[in-house]
């Protein structure tokens, strides 16, 4: 390997994976700071491993191609906006976010939609309303809840209001956007359904959901680790790179929790800082560093989802959207100003619910 092509490689995995060396950064300063390493423990380490243990049950189901079949039945279906909107809340409420973006991005460019990038915009808003919903819907959500540890049925009522009003602002969006279907994707051109697998890695992500609730233990994750290994090696190529970032972001988050405990006490104080945080640095992150510090649970639930809307790395779903809108169209350019466009008014619609619904 040439210097040249050292270099360049170099730099490309730096502006890829520019959170998770910023996040070394912060690590190295603090701990020179501080004197001392941070101390890991397994019981900070088993919400990544649950992450993984979804990460990879996600991408069976993806490579099984059942998700593209879910698409082409809601594209037959009378009122496409509507429709993906709903399905954009489906799949993020009981498959994350991520995996309802990577189902929706192709479906969105194969059906010939007129307004493509208000629908694909809506669609993935409505799967962020979605996948706040449950605890294991996004990386953040996991965190707080397996750090809080509120129990399902307090979790869901704590940021239903949320979910459901967001939900409600876009079907209202996509109803008044008259979105519709020009050219229908053929069944000829869908991909065979692998029924089997679909099935398995449909049962292991429940597995480890359960595990997430608490009735399994995480050692649930081995089983959907070990099939992949010896069946379908690709299903393990999942994102490593995110994975090591949650690791590190853990670590600088003992570091600093007591630099800034002591300012923050109110839950008003934890929602606002939480989502002008996550505008800067994500909300993931953003989730591990104040976790710690307060204990204010749905403050810091409402402000990392709210905060998920805004900037394109609020949070790590929206670097993913725009990296899969380039992907299928070549180039970003006439997508980001309607993002930018989209985004801030949904961000002041959460905060302006979050301040109406406290202050009842």
């Amino acid at each position: 390997m040439t210097l040249r092509t050292f270099r360049r490689k170099s730099l490309d995995l730096l502006s890829r994976e520019w959170l998770f060396f910023t996040a070394l950064i912060g690590l190295i300063a603090t701990s020179f700071w501080r004197g001392r390493l941070p101390a890991m423990h397994w019981g900070d380490l088993e919400p990544i491993w649950l992450l993984w243990g979804l990460f990879v049950s996600i991408r069976g189901i993806e490579r099984s191609h059942a998700l593209c079949r879910v698409g082409h039945f809601m594209e037959r279906l009378p009122a496409p906006g509507i429709s993906l909107v709903l399905l954009g809340f489906v799949l993020g409420m009981f498959l994350t976010i991520d995996v309802a973006l990577v189902t929706l991005v192709p479906i969105v460019f194969a059906m010939g939609l007129r307004g493509r990038i208000r629908v694909l915009l809506l669609a993935s808003f409505a799967a962020h309303a979605g996948a706040a919903l449950l605890p294991f819907g996004t990386p953040q959500n996991l965190f707080i809840y397996y750090h809080f540890q509120p129990g399902l049925i307090e979790f869901v009522r704590a940021v239903a209001p949320l979910s459901f009003a967001l939900l409600g602002l876009f079907l209202l969006v996509g109803l008044l956007a008259g979105v519709r279907v020009e050219t229908p994707a053929r069944p000829g051109e869908l991909q065979k359904l692998a029924k089997i697998p679909a099935m398995l890695y449909l049962l292991f992500f429940l597995l480890v959901a359960a595990a997430v609730l608490g009735l399994l233990p995480a050692g649930i994750v081995l089983l959907p680790l070990l099939y992949a290994w010896a069946v379908d090696e690709e299903t393990l190529k999942v994102d490593y790179f995110l994975l090591l970032t949650f690791v590190v972001f853990l670590a600088l988050a003992s570091n600093v929790r007591e630099m800034i405990a002591p300012w923050f006490h109110r839950g008003e104080d934890i929602f606002f800082l939480s989502a002008a945080l996550s505008q800067v640095i994500s909300n993931v992150p953003t989730t591990l560093l104040l976790e710690p510090i307060t204990i204010h649970w749905r403050s810091l639930l409402w402000g990392t989802n709210v905060g998920g809307f805004g900037t394109p790395i609020a949070a790590l779903a929206n670097l993913i959207l725009i990296r899969l809108y380039r992907s299928y169209a070549g180039t970003t350019e006439g997508f980001m100003k309607p993002f930018w466009l989209a985004n801030l008014p949904v961000l002041l619609f959460g905060a302006a619910l979050y301040y109406a619904l406290r202050h009842l």
